[in-house]
């Protein structure tokens, strides 16, 4: 999201205008469907909280809700425009950040270089850390 955010003309937030590339690994968007259709613990407990209190009647209701209220969001401030400085890692068996959110997200930014994962959300972020260390080194001193 900040690097998205980073490369529009005017921002309230001048301190992201240095970055110049970024690498993914199992982020999605948009964060009202992550937060719709996560399973991770918190999240389940507050969306049922929210069920609860605002009387939801079905998570599209509820993502609905959330997309009108979240302004800062990765999936609307992706810049296909700047899709060969992205790098991505996605899991097609991710339920803590539902894989069809990464694959929204990664839409969003014109279909940037992707590897997958078919391991879950924990074991993929420990995947591109202890086995694509290389890969993303070589990636950001490209940039």
């Amino acid at each position: 999201m900040a690097y998205g955010y980073s490369l529009r003309e005017q921002t309230e937030f001048e301190s992201l205008n240095w970055i110049d590339s970024l690498v993914l690994t199992v982020a999605g968007g948009s964060l009202a469907d992550v937060l719709s259709y996560s399973e991770q613990e918190g999240v389940v407990e507050q969306r049922e909280l929210r069920f609860e209190e605002l009387n939801f009647e079905s998570i599209e209701d509820y993502s609905a809700e959330l997309e009108k209220n979240i302004f800062y969001d990765p999936l609307k401030w992706a810049t296909p425009e700047a899709r060969d400085h992205v790098l991505m890692f996605n899991s097609v068996n991710d339920d803590v950040v539902p894989s069809f959110t990464q694959e929204a997200l990664w839409q969003a930014w014109g279909e940037p270089e992707i590897e997958y994962f078919s391991t879950n959300h924990p074991l993929s972020i420990a995947r591109a850390y202890f086995l694509k260390v290389n890969r993303i080194d070589d990636f950001l001193n490209y940039w």
